[in-house]
């Protein structure tokens, strides 16, 4: 199925942590394609039950199909089932072939996406995908807070809240890392943007 055997790229991280610049400059290599917005993970994976089930594989996909995301990336239903079958029936397996199926279109060879808290899926991702690379964004709280109440007024008020999203982020960085040492990469918001050429640099190596 995949053209590629760098595997997938997930920009992972909070909201307001660079992880859109990022995801737009990885998406401008002529051999990359980037997708956002798709919540693949975070809304469908685990939900419908075994998906060797053709019932269960079905509810799934007509509830993917209201969604804008997917929707953009114009999935192929018929093509989606009948190679859904030469593979695992699990979720990893049903979201790659949409992200490749759209890769593919656009003519280039490997997928990405950009998951708010991706990191939270780093062990189903990594079991699925061996040789695919997680860039875990970071912003310093204090900063990031700002960021979000001037986007989103339905944050303000809520420091506690945010305050523990951050270290429950934080803390999964730092497990991720160990566990994964060879696809995990932790970014600094403020190294992003205070060193964009050398940041990337070293993305593009890792």
């Amino acid at each position: 199925m995949m053209n590629d055997n760098r595997g997938p790229i997930f920009i992972g991280g909070l909201a307001q942590s660079g992880k859109t610049p990022l995801r737009m400059i990885l998406g401008s290599h002529p051999d990359v394609s980037m997708t956002r917005q798709t919540y693949m993970w975070r809304r469908f994976y685990g939900r419908f039950g075994d998906l060797s089930s053709g019932r269960n594989l079905d509810r799934c996909l007509s509830a993917m199909l209201r969604e804008t995301g997917v929707l953009r990336l114009r999935p192929d239903l018929e093509r989606i089932r009948r190679e859904f079958l030469d593979g695992p029936s699990t979720y990893a397996h049903l979201f790659a072939l949409i992200h490749h199926h759209h890769a593919e279109r656009l003519g280039k060879r490997r997928w990405g996406e950009q998951l708010t808290f991706a990191e939270r899926f780093a062990d189903p991702i990594f079991a699925a995908f061996p040789t695919a690379r997680m860039i875990h964004m970071i912003r310093d709280p204090r900063a990031r807070y700002v960021a979000r109440k001037g986007t989103h007024r339905r944050t303000i008020g809520k420091v506690g809240w945010e305050t523990a999203m951050w270290l429950y982020s934080i803390a999964l960085a730092e497990r991720n890392r160990r566990e994964y040492p060879d696809n995990y990469k932790v970014v600094l918001y403020e190294d992003f943007t205070m060193r964009p050429l050398e940041t990337v640099r070293e993305l593009c190596a890792f």
